[in-house]
């Protein structure tokens, strides 16, 4: 980017000047003759979708099943083995296709550990006693491995000798799904190595460069696709825990500082995995299988590698841990060494692969298989009306200020300036409002401690509240009251108590930005454990200040452990009591919102906001997907990130409409200056006449295009060009998005450019 405070030229005469003002006008001359495409063709990115492929007619087997035998058969599919070294075949009945893992015998890129793990029935990782990580598969030939059949089911004892470890694990056929179960009293460890990590069949599936047309499916964000491709030189493979980290025993630094001369505050981490799944296609719309984790998902991660790494083969799963290493500390400025779990995670591991064929071999009809997991019941009419489509506005009331002598609660934003907004905003035609409404507590929203119950007076009396109530009523506004529970500041929480989370190195937990200059630089993990407790003592509150709409900012989308020395809490004991704290906020109140919210809690959620809109734009990733948006729509609203926080371009609007996602705002009273010493001084752009118009203009377009599908799903999706895509509703229509400069026609209909047009179904 060009410096021009940095440009400093000493002008002594005229000449000189000259000189300078012709290098000026021939620098911004070629930065404006840039061809158009250099800014608008992001649809080209890895931030939307490439073309479909579509399967020719006679599908490339890459596997057969000779020299295995027939060892499992239902309707659907049948297992094949092959005894030396547990090689696992899976026919497809209806189709014929073969899917296995690699024949390592007819494949020399594998060096002996590799191959031993590319044909192998299941893999493991293990820490020697000086934690180093050591992988070995069944396929290796001092593995001693034992099965007995029982039904359509199989009971596999696998003896690693050179690590000294076993496991017994069973197999199972039902329909069309496989499924591994290792329960916790069936591993025995002996005493040079310790369990770290297990996976079953780890290359099924397994591509070598583009032997075939497919894709692996990851769910980063929304949902990826990482398309096989010829090898690469990537630096490191996909691994990315199943919930995001756990901050009682990750590090929970913030991302690097993209090795500029800044701060890393700007930087954001990638965004989380929302579900525990991960699948594999070979032509799409052809064959396909999805692996989901039915237990353990708390200890999981998802695992994809790339052509190049290790080998030419593309391969993913999904990998149960049970020890990781941590940082021990060793001095108390908190520098430490990385030593590995002494103690391993407990908890059943059970991965299902589901196959499929035909039209549902793909990511969609991944997303439509699982919907029956996530959504069945649910139809988001019953929260935002069956007319107009919602529209989320997220109103501060106020923050804590640092003062000269001490802090101060700063009024942000009034009750009565959010009643004339919403009433400007009705009267251009803004018909279906909801209102969050944050900073309402004692403290303001970065200042209220989550251990003590009441409303800031400065801004949210009780004659306050009871304007905006009746306001709400008497326009038909659902209002929704904000509140956090475990990501807090430093004035939040009582940090010589036991409020704060404790990692395993018995430090707190806590994330920590490089602006030191920022009120509040550190974000503490409230103590998980009494993060539950306090939601759950909070609901009488609720109730008796009449409050019947809660959104929860962090309590769904975040999940660790805490390991403090004499009282702790693991990753799955948290999750299972949070799903009862849901569920009684669920059944207290009339509705509750989540902030992207993990799978886990979606059955509680009654609408979602600031969901993920793109992946982490890894360099192998190829595709950003709408897998989440397709699981959900029509069945539980969804809000798009803040579209004044730079989700606003053009776009962003058309990959809402594209998406389903209906519009939120995060806005303020105040101009932003006004809150440079406040918690919030990083939200740079909220003041609502800043983003009135905007408001009213994306509002009136989203709403024309997605009013029709209100309570609708989706039901398949197709890019037919770069940038062009059509989204079909099961009612039939269809809705086509172009992203591009240039018209395209579907179904004889001309959509014009960076337009978007709905094509009725015929009857």
């Amino acid at each position: 980017m060009l410096d021009l405070a940095n440009l400093s030229v000493n002008l002594k005469n005229v000449r000189d000047k000259f000189i300078v003002s012709s290098i000026l006008f021939m620098i911004f001359a070629s930065i404006f003759s840039l061809p158009s495409t250099a800014f608008s063709q992001h649809y080209t990115s890895n931030r939307f979708s490439r073309p479909d492929i579509l399967p020719s007619a006679t599908i490339k087997q890459i596997r057969d099943v000779m020299g295995h035998t027939r060892i499992l058969e239902n309707e659907y599919l049948e297992i094949w083995q092959r005894d030396s070294d547990l090689s696992i075949r899976i026919v497809d009945k209806k189709t014929g296709y073969v899917w296995g893992t690699v024949d390592t015998s007819k494949a020399n890129e594998f060096n002996q550990t590799w191959s031993g793990i590319a044909s192998s029935i299941v893999a493991i990782e293990v820490f020697d006693k000086g934690g180093i990580l050591k992988a070995v598969g069944s396929g290796a030939t001092d593995v001693l491995k034992e099965y007995k059949k029982n039904g359509n089911s199989i009971t596999y004892k696998v003896s690693f000798q050179s690590v000294g470890i076993t496991l017994t694990f069973k197999m199972s056929l039902a329909g069309n799904h496989l499924t591994f179960e290792l329960l916790p009293d069936s591993i025995v460890e002996g005493s040079e190595y310790s369990l770290a990590t297990v996976m079953f069949m780890p290359f099924l599936g397994a591509v070598r460069e583009k032997e075939v047309d497919g894709y692996v499916f990851i769910p980063d964000g929304n949902g990826a696709l990482m398309r096989f491709s010829n090898a690469a030189h990537y630096l490191a493979p996909y691994e990315r825990k199943v919930y995001g980290k756990d901050g009682g025993i990750d590090d929970m630094f913030e991302v690097n500082d993209l090795k500029a001369k800044r701060p890393n505050d700007f930087a954001v981490e990638p965004p989380q995995i929302l579900i525990p799944a991960l699948g594999i296609v070979h032509a799409e719309n052809a064959n396909g299988f999805l692996i989901t984790a039915k237990s353990g998902a708390e200890f999981s991660s998802v695992v994809t590698y790339p052509s190049g790494i290790i080998s030419k083969y593309t391969w993913g799963t999904i990998k149960f841990i049970y020890r990781q290493k941590y940082t021990q500390r060793t001095s108390r400025s908190g520098a430490g060494i990385q030593v590995p779990q002494k103690d391993k995670n407990v908890f059943n591991a059970k991965a299902e692969y589901t196959f499929f064929n035909g039209n549902d071999a793909s990511y969609i009809g991944f997303a439509n298989y699982l919907k029956g997991n996530y959504t069945t019941g649910k139809n988001e009419i019953t929260v935002v009306g069956d007319k107009d489509v919602p529209v989320m506005l997220y109103f501060i009331l106020s923050d804590i200020e640092k003062g000269i002598l001490s802090y101060n609660v700063k009024n942000v934003t009034t009750v009565d300036a959010i009643i004339d907004y919403v009433k400007q905003l009705k009267s251009a035609g803004v018909n279906n409002i909801i209102l969050f409404i944050d900073g309402w507590q004692k403290g303001g929203k970065s200042g209220y401690k989550v251990s003590e119950y009441g409303f800031e007076d400065k801004v949210f009396n009780a004659e306050q509240r009871k304007k905006l109530f009746e306001f709400s009523r008497a326009e038909n506004i659902k209002l929704y009251f904000v509140d956090a529970f475990k990501k807090v500041t430093e004035r939040q929480l009582n940090l010589r108590a036991y409020e704060v989370g404790i990692n395993l190195s018995q430090a707190p937990i806590l994330e920590e930005k490089d602006d030191k200059t920022i009120l509040f630089n550190k974000t503490y993990y409230f103590n998980a454990y009494l993060a539950i407790e306090k939601l759950t003592q909070k609901i009488p509150f609720y109730k008796n200040n009449s409050i019947e709409n809660v959104a929860l900012a962090d309590f769904a989308s975040t999940l660790y452990s805490d390991n403090r020395y004499d009282n702790s809490y693991p990753r799955d004991y948290i999750k299972n009591q949070s799903m009862k704290a849901l569920q009684k906020l669920q059944t207290s109140l009339n509705f509750v919102a989540m902030k992207a919210p993990h799978d886990y809690a979606w059955q509680y959620a009654d609408a979602i906001y600031d969901v993920p809109v793109n992946n982490g734009q890894y360099l192998f990733l190829t595709d950003t997907v709408p897998f989440l948006q397709i699981i959900l729509k029509g069945s539980v609203p969804y809000f798009a990130p803040p579209m004044n926080l730079s989700f606003y371009s053009r776009e962003d609007v058309l990959k809402c409409i594209e998406y389903g996602a209906y519009p939120s705002f995060t806005l303020t009273e105040l101009n932003n200056f006004e809150l440079k010493d406040t918690g919030i001084s990083d939200i740079y752009s909220s003041q609502f006449y800043d983003w009135k118009q905007e408001i009213i203009d994306i509002y009136k377009e989203i709403n024309s295009a997605l009013s029709r599908f209100l309570g609708q799903k989706i039901v398949d999706r197709r890019t037919l060009q770069e940038g062009f895509v059509v989204v079909k509703y099961e009612n039939g229509d269809y809705l086509c998005v172009n992203y591009t400069e240039s018209e395209k026609e579907f179904e004889n209909n001309k959509i014009a450019p960076l337009s978007w047009k709905i094509v009725e179904v015929r009857k």
